[in-house]
């Protein structure tokens, strides 16, 4: 979707050159004009590209979110509320130690 949006942009401004250079028919926006349809082309490539790469790759990006939480978790940082979870069930913030221990019961 998004890059439908941008491509529809970048045609609207390719259009809007081309008009303006018919009318003056000068080189200056006839090299605009290509410029901004090499423009047009790269961006709607790239956007494709990137839209099939996401669909493409849900496991890899599972796999740097797992990553990241990990080393969040090494440096000491709490990954999420599953962590905060005491015996009996309820929220309490937990504080990590170099040795892993919690210094305060909440």
């Amino acid at each position: 979707m998004q890059s439908r949006v941008v491509f529809a942009c970048v045609l609207a401004c390719w259009l809007l050159v081309a008009t303006v250079g018919q009318l003056l028919a000068d080189r200056v926006f006839l090299v605009v004009l290509g410029a901004v349809m090499v423009v047009t082309v790269y961006v709607w490539v790239r956007c494709t590209l990137k839209a099939v790469e996401r669909q493409r790759s849900p496991e890899r990006h599972q796999a740097e979110l797992e990553d990241v939480r990990r080393r969040a978790e090494a440096r000491g940082y709490v990954a999420g509320a599953r962590k905060r979870l005491d015996s009996e069930g309820s929220m309490r913030l937990r504080l990590v130690r170099g040795d892993g221990q919690r210094p305060h019961p909440y």
